[in-house]
């Protein structure tokens, strides 16, 4: 067995082996978040719901007859949701992870148990989150008589691709910020950038074709067109396309797992 498997199944075992402690943190994340808020999970769906808003009203008009073989009423509303809903998860999973570890520096200074549950606890939060969300967003597409089949059901790997794809950025980001603490502020730089180059609110076929070319290279972008084929075109994506994707995300998660458990130990003290 490689060592990089071994390592997998290593931090596979001690994740499991803690796993009351991860729900336990999940919880306590939820109560600070909603329990003595008066809409509650509500506050999940306000953030996306007026970035949806804002840039519906900017860019309604434009993009309404622009996106590429699309005809129909809010058609754009569900092309800039599903933007919206990608997006927020991806930079919601790499944000709390980067900052993770050191707001629980206390508890890693206290506390005997693997530094991975902490990230780990963020990035279940946030697909509890996500699915709040996205539960309301199908509330929307049945209110537009969208049919709703079992094509739906291909999300899943998609989603399953993404989540791990941010965690492994995360970890990587959240394990230099103990060291680099000015990875926080160049990170919220960066995701800015990142995002206007990423067709979240625009389609690629809008723009140049010498500038759409390094966007389509932007590895969000499959997984935001994949979302796209099922919940705005309802086929099912090209998943030979995706094929990159995953080669990509796997080695970002073994590159994730060794720096993270390279500094790992020299963690506390820098903390």
């Amino acid at each position: 067995m490689y060592k990089w498997q071994y390592m997998i199944n290593n931090n596979i075992k001690k994740i499991w082996n803690y796993r009351n402690f991860i729900i336990a943190n999940v919880k306590r994340d939820f109560q600070i978040k909603y329990q003595k808020s008066l809409l509650g999970a509500f506050w999940a769906v306000i953030n996306p719901f007026c970035m949806i808003i804002l840039y519906s009203v900017i860019f309604a008009g434009i993009m309404e007859a622009k996106i590429y073989g699309l005809n129909g009423d809010n058609k754009y509303i569900i092309y800039l949701c599903t933007g919206i809903l990608t997006w927020t998860l991806f930079s919601e999973i790499i944000s709390g992870c980067l900052n993770v570890f050191v707001i629980n520096s206390n508890i890693i200074k206290k506390i005997k148990f693997p530094h991975l549950a902490l990230p780990i606890s963020i990035v279940i939060s946030s697909v509890l989150n996500f699915i709040i969300v996205f539960s309301i967003f199908l509330l929307f597409l049945l209110f537009n008589k969208v049919v709703i089949g079992v094509i739906y059901f291909a999300i899943i790997p998609i989603l399953v691709i993404q989540v791990i794809f941010s965690f492994s950025i995360g970890i990587i980001l959240g394990a230099l910020n103990v060291f680099f603490r000015d990875m926080a502020q160049a990170f919220q730089f960066i995701i800015q950038i990142w995002f206007w180059l990423t067709p979240v609110v625009y389609t690629i076929e809008i723009i140049p074709s010498k500038l759409a070319k390094y966007i389509s290279l932007n590895p969000i972008t499959p997984l935001m067109n994949a979302y796209r084929d099922i919940l705005v075109r309802n086929t099912l994506p090209a998943w030979e396309g995706l094929l990159p994707m995953v080669y990509l995300t796997t080695t970002l998660l073994v590159l994730g797992l060794i720096v993270f458990s390279k500094i790992d130990a020299e963690m506390i003290d820098e903390l």
